[in-house]
């Protein structure tokens, strides 16, 4: 384990493991009273003095003897010797302890011997189960980074060997651009080849890239500086292997390790790990209480919307979210059912300028609608989307699938940070902006300068303009 997952995932070792330690105490005394028929001075009240012990000498196991750094490398037979070790040594420091504090009255071999079986199965048993929870996370379709690999054809197929093969690679998907030959619909070693040299930067802005992974000899020099233009304009990150770095003095670069490969990343926007995790953190903990507000409003509203016009409570859409995943958005209906069809015919009306539809006085919109979109009720629902992970409390507005199929370049960075309820649009008077370019800058404004006190900004002034009335309609 490295870095801050790897930290995140020892802690939760740790409440784990205490929590079989303490568990297992604690069952001793019901196990050998009705199982084994004898009776260990390990009652509830003994195990309760006995808790700063137990968990101090836990703590120094899990210290000096931890070996959780490997705890995915481990197979089931390995992590159980494992487990078996780190008991043992567990009671070696309890006995100590115990010593120590001169309280070896309760130091019965048996009930130390029944608390050590009951621990080992008991912390195998949610090893395992965590074990396989990370694995099934690590092969979820929105946890894989996927790898656009722009190369040539006589370093494809070593390169595609090489990411296929290191584990460091584990839960990435590969596509590949060849630059010198047209191979587009082949197979290089389990990667497929997706574009050549003149596609290349359209598929990046169509499909799901997350990282750009340029590896090209010195010849091919001459379009460089405009294809790492060109995918951080889209916001993807640019991995490029150090052979190259004559000439990019002048970028905004770090040097970092992509697997075995040496490279140079160009990134848009670096973000700090321990801060994300508390933004996902205030995310989860959030739309929990958005979702209890939501059901309790929905009670009153979704009668109202049923009455008025048939259809389903809830209008699901297609967006387009992190990187151009797609994911479907939520909403309280606040449109006729055929709504969508409808568009079409009221595009000549529309008041924006750009990529995204606005209309003042929607025939579509009903009555129930215009009440629930002044007050802003009908976003109440993306609070599930946040659960999901597929949107933030706090983020960019989230494009319709037309909407990002007409993009340019430089409109795709918007996507590299996942969506948000609100955000800088909506609190900016968002019904007063009629220049998508507009929304863009704000977009790109909130990204460039995301803090963890920017979105708690944002929220307060959310609320405020919910209950102001601002800038809906």
């Amino acid at each position: 384990m490295n870095g801050f997952k790897g930290k995140i995932q020892s802690l939760i070792l740790l409440f784990l493991d205490l929590l079989s330690v303490i568990a297992s105490f604690f069952s001793v005394d019901s196990i050998s009273t009705h199982i084994l028929y004898k009776k260990y001075d390990l009652s509830a009240d003994v195990v309760l003095n006995l808790m700063g012990t137990i968990v101090l000498a836990y703590i120094v196991v899990f210290v000096f003897f931890n070996m959780n750094d490997k705890f995915m490398k481990r197979g089931a037979l390995e992590e159980f010797l494992y487990i078996v070790k780190m008991n043992i040594f567990f009671m070696l420091v309890v006995t100590i302890l115990l010593f120590v504090q001169k309280n070896t009255r309760i130091l019965t071999r048996g009930g130390f011997a029944v608390e050590l079986v009951v621990d080992v199965i008991l912390m195998y048993v949610l090893h395992m189960i965590y074990k396989a929870s990370l694995k099934q996370w690590m092969k979820s379709k929105i946890h894989k980074q996927f790898c656009y690999i722009v190369t040539t054809r006589d370093k494809a197929e070593k390169i595609a060997k090489t990411v296929t093969e290191d584990k460091n690679f584990a839960g990435h998907v590969f596509g590949m651009c060849i630059l010198d030959e047209e191979m587009k619909g082949e197979v290089i070693s389990g990667i497929p080849v997706v574009s050549n040299r003149d596609d290349m930067l359209s598929y990046a802005s169509r499909e799901i890239v997350d990282i750009a992974f340029i590896n090209i000899p010195n010849e091919e020099n001459v379009n460089l500086k405009r294809y790492i233009h060109q995918f951080e304009k889209m916001g993807i990150s640019v991995n490029l292997t150090l052979q190259m770095l004559e000439g990019f003095e002048g970028f905004d670069k770090q040097i970092s390790l992509y697997g075995p490969y040496p490279v140079i990343s160009f990134d848009t926007k670096k973000y700090d790990e321990n801060k994300m995790f508390i933004k996902r953190c205030f995310d989860v903990f959030g739309s929990l209480i958005g979702i209890v507000i939501t059901l309790i409003i929905g009670l009153v509203v979704a009668p109202l919307i049923l009455i008025e016009s048939r259809g389903p409570i809830i209008f699901k859409q297609k967006r387009v979210g992190t990187n151009g995943r797609y994911f479907y958005i939520y909403k309280f209906r606040s449109m006729c059912r055929d709504a969508e069809k409808k568009k079409e015919d009221l595009m000549e009306q529309n008041e924006m300028s750009g990529q995204m539809f606005k209309m003042s006085n929607d025939p579509r919109i009903t009555k129930i609608g215009k009440f629930i979109r002044k007050t802003s009720i009908d976003e109440l629902p993306q609070f599930f989307n946040v659960l999901k992970g597929d949107m933030s409390l706090v983020g960019t507005r989230p494009p319709t699938v037309d909407e990002f199929n007409n993009y340019s370049f430089h409109h795709k960075r918007r996507l590299s940070m996942k969506p948000g309820i609100t955000g800088l649009w909506q609190i900016s008077g968002r019904n007063e902006i009629t220049d998508f370019e507009e929304v863009v800058k704000l977009d790109l404004q909130y990204i460039d300068n995301w803090s963890l006190i920017l979105d708690i900004k944002i929220i307060l002034k959310t609320i405020l303009v919910v209950f102001t009335r601002k800038g809906s309609r």
